[in-house]
């Protein structure tokens, strides 16, 4: 086995295993906001907060689409797209626009 691949794949595992743990932790605080109750100005950032997360998940869709249709024929490497990446990273989405919006608006 040559210590070249050994590695690439050995990095290509811990990327994926970060990506899914981030993925984690935004989905469980993306939870955690939605379910606390706050004022008016709360309300205001949860919904800019959607809305962006909204527009994030269609762009996030499309882009997934084209990779799969037209990307994917003509490299040697894929990654297959499963629910679970496009809930973590539409969570994700979501936590940045929320603190951005928290940040902006104060809370």
């Amino acid at each position: 086995m040559n210590f070249t691949d050994f590695f690439q794949s050995n990095t290509v595992i811990m990327m994926m295993t970060l990506f899914l743990g981030v993925c984690l932790v935004g989905t469980i605080t993306m939870i955690l906001l939605l379910v606390i109750k706050g004022d008016e100005r709360k309300k205001m950032i949860l919904s800019k907060s959607s809305q962006v997360s909204v527009i994030g998940a269609i762009v996030v869709l499309v882009l997934g689409f084209v990779y799969s249709t037209f990307i994917v024929p003509h490299v040697d490497f894929e990654v297959e797209l499963n629910p679970i990446m496009y809930i973590g990273v539409i969570s994700i989405i979501f936590d940045v626009a929320y603190f951005y919006y928290c940040r902006k608006y104060g809370d």
